[in-house]
């Protein structure tokens, strides 16, 4: 399996507590950014895109890391993508990824699968789009489809003539936008029950309640939508360094007995 966050230069301080908290525990990991940066060297990657580095143009930035992935790392069994504020539970995370190998063995490496958190588009009416936030683990079979061959990027390129206008001035749905071209390709997806797209600290109206460090520690399930299964997490989005750091502290001392 490959695995690589995506940060930006700006974001440099977060990325430095995730990549010691959890990404260092990751076989091969790197990170894809904007600008080099001594406290990440040897695991970070500078990409000169052709757009600002804002959340606007995460679509256009996301395009440009992809075909950098699989144009230098293509041929393995599994991708996952992460990002500078997510949290990972590697206990829980590495159990996952092996299932991800497993499941390929079983169906002979070529099953044009995205497995991921799940959520109806609200560009594309009727389809359903792994949500980007929350990590998401995609098969080399379905990369390649999606991609085409790493030499050519022509599946890249057909994706890219699709979104057409979509990739304008504000196009930060990149999960949306890049899920679509997968489904083009004839990608399937699957849900994966503990990838959360809310993070520890962070409040939402309507069905998403409010994490806490001792749910997170003594793995209580979560669910965001009353009508999904419940899980315990595996991956959370939308953290600060402060939250990282507290989390981190937290996770140190042992579940009570009673919970």
């Amino acid at each position: 399996m490959f695995s690589f966050g995506v940060t930006y230069d700006k974001n440099h301080d977060l990325t430095v507590e995730s990549e010691r908290i959890w990404a260092r525990a990751m076989p091969g990991f790197v990170w894809y950014s904007t600008q080099p940066d001594e406290r990440l060297r040897g695991r970070l990657i500078v990409l000169d895109h052709c757009v600002d580095p804002v959340y606007a143009q995460m679509t256009n930035r996301m395009i440009d890391v992809w075909s950098h992935v699989w144009t230098h790392w293509h041929g393995y069994s599994w991708y996952m993508r992460l990002w500078d504020d997510n949290w990972v539970d590697i206990e829980r995370m590495l159990p996952a990824a092996m299932k991800m190998h497993l499941i390929n063995d079983e169906r002979g490496f070529r099953e044009l699968a995205h497995h991921g958190r799940l959520g109806g588009s609200p560009f594309y009416p009727g389809h359903l789009f792994v949500g980007g936030g929350a990590s998401s683990f995609l098969s080399g079979a379905s990369v390649a489809a999606w991609m085409g061959s790493p030499q050519t990027l022509s599946g890249m390129a057909d994706c890219v003539r699709f979104l057409g206008d979509t990739l304008g001035t504000d196009n930060y749905a990149e999960d949306v936008y890049l899920t679509e071209c997968q489904l083009r390709a004839g990608v399937r997806l699957y849900s994966i029950v503990g990838l959360s797209a809310q993070g520890y600290g962070v409040t939402s109206d309507g069905a998403w309640g409010a994490l806490t460090a001792h749910a997170v520690r003594c793995r209580h399930p979560f669910h965001e939508v009353p009508a999904e299964p419940q899980g315990p997490i595996i991956t959370m989005h939308y953290m600060k360094k402060q939250h990282l750091l507290e989390l981190e502290k937290v996770l140190q001392e042992p579940c009570p007995p009673d919970q």
